[in-house]
């Protein structure tokens, strides 16, 4: 797993899809370098860096409204921060203590 990959999975609003498109994003901008800056090379990849940047923007919104939805209720933050890393008990509570 490469260090941009490691840091992408670190972020939980960061989805499957939106990986794909940091992955094509970054084709576009290996083919401009290449190209040596082509206008329409550039267009391109101008084009899918706006995109991505507004779909990352977007997917994190939704994953932090997720938390103000809960309000108050600690019973609601508890459980969706549960459903969110995957844990369906308490580690510390299935250990047992000798």
């Amino acid at each position: 797993m490469s260090r941009t990959q490691r840091r992408l999975a670190q972020k939980p609003w960061v989805t499957s899809d939106l990986y794909k498109l940091i992955k094509t994003k970054n084709k576009l901008y290996r083919a401009l370098v290449r190209c040596k800056f082509d206008k329409q090379e550039y267009k391109r990849y101008k084009k899918m860096r706006n995109k991505v940047n507004h779909q990352l923007e977007i997917s994190k919104e939704k994953y932090q409204s997720q938390f103000l939805d809960c309000g108050n209720d600690s019973a609601k933050v508890w459980k969706l921060i549960h459903t969110l890393t995957n844990s369906s008990q308490n580690p510390f509570l299935s250990k047992k203590i000798t």
